[in-house]
């Protein structure tokens, strides 16, 4: 099975296949934005690169959805309005921007 640089599964594989006797998978992706055309665009974009994809339109419903179902990677917009954004609902969530 081929990998990613991330050590994610690449390919059209189930997730959770076995390689080398460590478990692949496909990394899951929360995408936050109050916009929703631009979480509906950012899930379709990374559903067809083999992503498994959860949308969420403010900080409290991402907070609710990483509780229930954990994610790899949180695609997030900063300036969302205070009251819809991450500091409202999750004070200690570790963001790293990347330019």
């Amino acid at each position: 099975m081929e990998q990613n640089g991330w050590g994610f599964a690449s390919s059209d594989e189930e997730a959770a296949t076995q390689d080398g006797g460590r478990e692949v998978h496909s990394p899951r992706i929360l995408v936050v934005d109050d916009e929703a055309v631009v979480c509906e665009s950012c899930k379709r974009i990374l559903e067809e690169e083999n992503y498994e994809v959860e949308c969420a339109l403010n900080g409290r419903e991402a907070f609710d959805k990483m509780k229930a179902n954990p994610c790899d990677i949180v695609i997030t917009d900063l300036k969302m309005p205070a009251s819809m954004g991450w500091k409202s609902s999750a004070p200690f969530v570790r963001i790293t921007l990347m330019r």
